[in-house]
């Protein structure tokens, strides 16, 4: 009976001890599969983030370029992503989107510098000369920082409404003060013409 219960007791330590080693080891692999998984979403979510402020980018700046040999590298909360992107077509006129491929990849690297993890995201987007459509608050509103002006011979811009069912406007709106001095200095002797003047609405 003694040796009975000495093989009982030794048969149910060994099982516990193997439960007990199975159960550690799930619980490593499950926080082990949580931080992958979570450093892979961060690694994406950082890409993504690239892809909307290279986005604003484009749409402010017409001649803002990025190459696969030249990429915008930015860091964002600790991930270093890679981004470019070409021109697939052409709009058909001047105020028609152009289709552009952007290619954004994410990173992280340990403290030697090897990559941990990474992602990349390639998609489509329009690319449009103005990411929004402003509101016109001036018989000419000017909403961006690229233009030249000039006025000559008897050409003349008037914000005066003369149905009488509407208020009067300024003659131009320009985004900044800088955009103001460009309009004054080249419309010159014939700023006078501008009736209801030069406003800023940025």
């Amino acid at each position: 009976m003694g040796r009975a219960m000495l093989i009982l007791a030794a048969s149910a330590t060994i099982i516990f001890g193997m439960v007990q080693l199975g159960l550690f080891g799930q619980k490593r692999s499950l926080a082990e599969g949580t931080a992958n998984y979570a450093t892979d979403n961060q690694v994406k979510n950082a890409a993504y983030t690239v892809i909307q402020l290279a986005m604003e980018e484009i749409n402010k700046d017409n001649s803002w370029e990025k190459t696969k040999a030249n990429p915008w590298i930015q860091t964002v909360d600790g991930v270093e992503v890679e981004f470019y992107f070409n021109e697939i077509s052409s709009g058909a006129g001047p105020l028609d989107p152009d289709i552009i491929r952007v290619y954004s990849k994410g990173f992280i690297k340990d403290r030697n510098y090897n990559i941990i993890s990474q992602d990349s995201i390639i998609s489509t987007f329009s690319k449009q000369p103005l990411d929004f459509v402003p509101s016109f608050e001036a018989a000419l509103s000017i909403a961006t920082e690229q233009f030249t002006f000039n006025m000559g011979g008897s050409s003349s811009i008037s914000g005066t409404e003369k149905s009488g069912t509407c208020s009067d406007k300024p003659g131009i709106t320009v985004p900044n003060e800088s955009s103001d001095d460009k309009v004054i200095d080249g419309a010159g002797s014939k700023v006078s013409n501008i009736s209801n003047g030069v406003s800023i609405d940025p």
